[in-house]
């Protein structure tokens, strides 16, 4: 059997001080709402690309109370199968500021 090879992403699931979670709308040509995180660099730990992913997408650091969801395999909408690394916290209430990479962002109810 040969071994397949997989990305790995980090997501994160931020909750807002009245428990709404973020999300953000990409660039037109995809038009997907999605939390924010993304694949890791070469090389690159969990943590330090969590952390990467959320100050280029929000220009937040990681939340204090950060915690380990869930660790779950998908293929993504190339073909190609990514292990996500799913985490949540809660953001101090402050402002956000997206990259080029989203048009909109907006707090949802679970």
């Amino acid at each position: 059997m040969e071994n397949q090879k997989f990305e790995v992403s980090v997501k994160a699931l931020l909750f807002d001080s009245a428990g709404r979670i973020l999300i953000m709308k990409e660039k037109p040509e995809h038009q997907n709402w999605m939390v924010p995180g993304g694949r890791l660099q070469p090389n690159e730990t969990i943590q330090d690309g969590l952390a990467r992913e959320l100050m280029e997408e929000t220009s937040l650091p990681v939340p204090d109370d950060l915690k380990l969801i869930d660790v779950y395999v998908i293929t993504n909408r190339l073909g190609q199968p990514t292990a996500d690394v799913i985490f949540s916290g809660s953001l101090p209430d402050g402002r956000l500021t997206l990259s080029d990479e989203h048009v909109e962002s907006k707090w949802i109810s679970r």
